[in-house]
């Protein structure tokens, strides 16, 4: 083994070997031992985090680092016997580019599993759908999971249509953070908010957040508390200092105490959903429509 990677370090392979066997084999290999055995242990054994994020990043480096050189190697040797082997030399670079990139998606992944959903960088960057009523003026629709380009996109929303009076909510939740900063810009700007279908979890954040909030009559509504997947109340703060930020945004809004301090007694996947009754008698809605 120890005089096949010397071989493979000093480019003696040909490049078919050095970028299919030597490369993309270990390449796919980290990222099956991580999916189905790293990711798992991270979740279930949160001391084990760090130790395994530095493995993973150690050992993509390495193979990383080993097959760069190699292939380079190889390359500049052929380059000297073989017109046109600059071309092998840009496909190999452009494989490896290609690998480092999903090799570092894949670990920060890992460190990267959200509050309530798990994060994929598919997640993160998905967006939220934003449109307008043509049947209402200033009446705009908000629809699809919170994700943490959902603040961005809603205040460049905001700011292409000024005059947004209203925005009809549609969402099952989703990142905390993400939903806390959309709160913001709807209540700097005094708008209102109204569900005809679904809010949930994350959700309700920027629902609590209108001047005016109301619902159809066939509105639904779901609260559970907050949990970490990975439990790292270093990282974020404690789930209970996160349900007392926004506990206090409820009560900052006219909510009233006693539906407050039961909003967040359902575990998680779980849902809490009272009646629209119970909502409108907490101050939680202001008109059923």
């Amino acid at each position: 083994m120890t005089h096949y990677l010397k071989d493979h370090w000093l480019g003696h392979h040909s490049l078919k070997r050095s970028l299919l066997l030597n490369a993309l084999a270990p390449v796919c290999v980290l990222l099956l031992v991580q999916h189905y055995v790293m990711e798992p242990l991270v979740q279930n054994r949160v001391g084990l985090r760090l130790p395994l994020l530095v493995t993973m990043a150690l050992l993509y480096t390495a193979v990383l680092t080993i097959a760069a050189v190699s292939i380079n190697r190889k390359s500049r040797i052929e380059s000297t016997l073989i017109y046109g082997a600059g071309n092998h030399v840009m496909a190999c670079n452009t494989f490896l580019f290609i690998a480092a990139c999903s090799a570092l998606v894949n670990v920060i992944d890992i460190n990267t599993r959200g509050i309530e959903t798990q994060t994929t960088i598919k997640d993160a960057f998905s967006a939220i759908s934003l449109s307008a009523d043509p049947s209402t003026p200033g009446r705009h629709y908000l629809s699809g999971e919170i994700t943490p380009s959902s603040p961005r996109l809603l205040r460049t929303y905001l700011v292409k249509n000024p005059g947004v009076h209203t925005l009809v909510l549609d969402s099952t939740g989703g990142h905390i953070y993400s939903a806390r900063a959309m709160a913001n810009a709807i209540l700097t700007r005094g708008i209102s908010t109204h569900v005809e279908k679904k809010c949930y979890s994350a959700c309700t954040l920027v629902f609590i957040s209108g001047t005016e909030r109301s619902a159809g009559a066939s509105a639904s509504f779901g609260f559970h508390g907050y949990a970490y997947r990975l439990a790292d109340a270093a990282l974020y703060g404690a789930v209970d200092e996160q349900q007392k930020k926004d506990a206090d945004l409820f009560l900052s809004q006219g909510v009233q105490k006693r539906f407050v301090d039961t909003m967040f007694d359902e575990k998680p996947p779980d849902l809490w959903q009272p009646p629209l009754s119970e909502l409108k008698n907490a101050t939680v809605l202001h008109h059923i429509q």
